[in-house]
């Protein structure tokens, strides 16, 4: 096999490959065989017919059609993997025959995007200049995460009338002045569960529910905070119930676990008293601050770096596959969030899985400069990952999917070393970038 590799503009390169007779005729054989193998000609058993009567019957020209297909596979990614510019190739190439006849070598050539070439700006001295906050815990935010805490722990009566403090389930739609139902879809009607009265909804409505009945269905309207607009709505009152909440004292503490805070090996973490309650959720929002703190930085680092980078072109291949990563995350938080097929939810909102993958083409297109610039630190600091470190972290990846239940039978280990690989390789990356800050 021959070949010669010609780098073109925009990310792709044109590969022209010669595969000699000699070597091509071997394909031709495997596919005269494979093709042979079914035909049934009378005087010969199946699988035994000669070559000769096999091109009679298919044609050479389909044979060497099939020869072609399968000679371009393998020489194209042989030349590749050969080549002296180590190219990485994205997605399927164009492929053209030049030359094919009986006797003859094999010419084709083969256009092809391929990563594009990255060129970093300083990005130590870029990493240099973001500030990273040092998080703090105020007293109120422990308050307001042990009422939560209270509030799950609550006890709950069915009762008749409603009155603030209530747990309350309600179903509700927003109407046209008139009393009508609205076509506009956000007028659809919702179902929602709260404690009346703490301003969950939008101001003016939780007060138009005090008073009602349980199974009772009322109709309001009330003017928008700071604004003249009129609203109304019709509200069905499914359940009332009151809400008994615990007393925050040592024997709440002691009746508490709170698995976000284990530490490791723990099955559950125990408090004797309320102040030690008090001390492991301030513990836990504090790493929790961290934790965003430490993503905020990251993200600043690399966008910012990501500016300053120079890339020729993007290849259109990157860009849609990130596409199409936001538009299956999308369908997750939709059925998550909104509990409704991604099909209702389109319908509701009048696009098209076409609308919604346009809007992400600038977002995708940002998202792949990040990537790449990211990538091609790595490359400059020589980032390396050993089996030893991936084989660690698939360990803890395994332990965290048993404790959600997901069986180890059912990862595909390949894909979970490569993830893991990446991941960590990434790791390193930003723990460059943040040995950087002041």
């Amino acid at each position: 096999m021959k070949f010669t590799l010609k780098k073109l503009p925009e990310s792709k390169a044109e590969i022209n490959i010669e595969v000699p007779f000699e070597e091509f005729d071997k394909y031709y054989k495997e596919a005269l065989l494979k093709m042979g193998k079914d035909i049934e000609v009378p005087g010969f058993r199946k699988g035994k017919v000669p070559s000769d009567v096999i091109e009679g019957r298919i044609g050479k020209e389909g044979v060497l059609a099939e020869a072609a297909e399968n000679a371009v596979k393998e020489t194209y990614l042989k030349a590749v993997k050969e080549s002296e510019d180590k190219i990485e190739a994205l997605g399927r190439p164009e492929v053209q025959v030049l030359k094919l006849a009986p006797g003859n070598p094999l010419e084709f050539k083969a256009v092809l995007s391929i990563m594009p070439e990255v060129k970093l700006p300083e990005y130590k001295e870029i990493a240099k200049k973001v500030k990273r906050e040092n998080p703090e815990v105020s007293e109120r935010e422990v308050e307001e995460s042990l009422e939560w805490i209270q509030k799950s722990k609550a006890k709950f009566t069915a009762k008749d009338v409603s009155q603030k403090g209530d747990w309350v389930e309600i179903k509700y739609k927003q109407l046209d002045l008139e009393g009508k139902e609205s076509e506009d879809d956000a007028s659809q009607s919702f179902d929602d569960a709260f404690i009346l009265g703490e301003g969950k909804l939008i101001k003016g409505f939780e007060e138009n529910l005090i008073g009602m009945k349980a199974n009772q269905e009322k109709e309001f309207s009330f003017q928008k905070d700071d604004s003249s607009e009129n609203l109304k709505f019709w509200v069905k009152m499914k359940s009332v119930q009151k809400m008994e909440l615990p007393e925050l004292n040592d024997d709440f503490a002691k009746s508490i676990s709170l698995p976000i805070y284990q530490a490791p090996g723990q099955q559950k973490q125990e408090f004797e008293n309320l102040t030690a309650l008090k001390q492991a959720l301030k513990a836990g929002l504090l790493k929790e601050k961290r934790i965003e703190e430490k993503q905020k930085t990251r993200q600043e680092m690399l966008e910012k770096i990501s500016e300053k980078t120079e890339i020729e072109k993007i290849p259109e291949i990157l860009i849609e596959e990130q596409k199409k990563k936001f538009l299956e995350n999308l369908k997750g938080e939709v059925s998550r969030n909104l509990k409704m097929s991604f099909e209702d939810y389109l319908k509701k909102i009048q696009k098209t899985e076409q609308d919604m993958l346009k809007t992400f083409e600038e977002p995708a297109k940002k998202q792949v400069k990040t990537s790449l610039a990211l990538r091609e630190i790595q490359k400059k600091e020589n980032i390396e990952v050993s089996d030893k470190e991936i084989q660690e972290e698939i360990e803890k990846i395994l332990k965290d999917y048993a404790l959600q239940g997901i069986q180890e039978k059912d990862i595909d280990p390949e894909r979970l070393k490569s993830y893991t690989k990446e991941v960590i390789k990434q790791e390193k990356a930003f723990q460059i970038l943040e040995s950087c800050l002041q």
